[in-house]
């Protein structure tokens, strides 16, 4: 019976062992395998696809006018919209600001303009 024993260990050991060391294969495996989507530039491009049309950028004194696909975002000179249309209609009332309090006075916010740093047909920088 104590034979019976330790070779049923020993048996138990050895497959435990076999076990691990596939599991480690298998994941030394996965650690090295490259998948084929991974640093690809498929489908990454500075042409947008159809229907979209390519970006158009106008300086205007003190502000910026995006184009893209029908609309027209117009920046003032605090990179905020004061203006944007899509087709023919104003989407805004008023041009977007900001509004702060300190200590009880309104801040007043220094601009320091708007600059457009990269322009493609699929993207525009601005700084």
């Amino acid at each position: 019976m104590g034979r019976l024993r330790g070779l049923r260990s020993m048996l138990v050991s050895m497959v435990c062992c076999v076990f691990c060391v596939l599991i480690l294969s298998s994941v030394a495996w996965c650690a090295n395998t490259t998948e084929p989507w991974k640093g690809n530039k498929i489908g990454i491009s500075d042409t947008p696809p159809p229907p979209f049309t390519a970006m158009t950028v106008k300086m205007s004194g003190d502000s910026v006018k995006i184009g893209c696909w029908g609309r027209t975002y117009t920046l003032g000179d605090t990179g905020l919209p004061t203006q944007i249309k899509s087709g023919d209609a104003d989407l805004l009332a008023v041009p977007v600001r900001l509004v702060a309090e300190s200590q009880g006075k309104p801040v007043e916010w220094k601009s320091a303009g708007v600059k457009v740093v990269k322009k493609t047909s699929a993207r525009v920088v601005l700084q």
